[in-house]
């Protein structure tokens, strides 16, 4: 519905979800790797994030937990997905 749309879009706007992003990574190793695809669209702005990395490295020699700057950006976006596909029965790939 209408509102829920305006939520969203205030939700986006707040916490800096609708700016541009660009981030890869290796992928290689053990570990949770993403690959994060986002197109957004309010009123006449576009912007778009790909973030591709390891978002939680097993066996962490190096003591990084993530190889990735924007981790807490994928967060962020997942948390809101999630909440979106379950409150509201959104339909999105996870």
């Amino acid at each position: 519905d209408e509102n829920q749309e305006i939520e969203l879009i205030e939700y986006i706007k707040e916490n800096k979800l609708n700016r541009n992003i660009k981030e890869k990574k290796s992928t290689d190793g053990y570990g949770i790797s993403i690959d994060l695809s986002l197109e957004i669209e309010i009123e006449d702005t576009k912007t778009k994030v790909k973030i591709i990395g390891r978002k939680n490295i097993w066996g962490k020699n190096d003591g990084k937990e993530t190889n990735l700057k924007n981790v807490e950006f994928y967060n962020e976006v997942h948390s809101l997905i999630v909440f979106l596909k379950n409150k509201f029965d959104f339909d999105f790939e996870l």
